[in-house]
């Protein structure tokens, strides 16, 4: 059975590819004894900040997840 998140933390992304990284650790670590989840929000940057939110999925499968808003489509993980 799944379980649900004890805390759900949704970030924007805009541009952000430089700290997303450290955030997502930063989050990680303060909530290392909570059942947590990341939601990152990417919308529509011009950076590279999309690759780093999936390769951040990939590092963390249980934790993080994701969407790509861009317009007309949405794409959600």
């Amino acid at each position: 059975m799944i379980t649900q998140p004890d805390i759900s933390v949704v970030v924007p992304v805009y541009n952000s590819e430089a700290i997303l990284n450290e955030l997502v650790e930063r989050i990680a670590k303060v909530l290392s004894n909570t059942n947590y989840e990341i939601i990152l929000v990417d919308d529509g940057s011009k950076d590279n900040s999309w690759a780093s939110i999936t390769e951040l999925k990939i590092a963390h499968p249980t934790t993080v997840s994701y969407t790509h808003l861009t317009l007309p489509t949405i794409y959600s993980v």
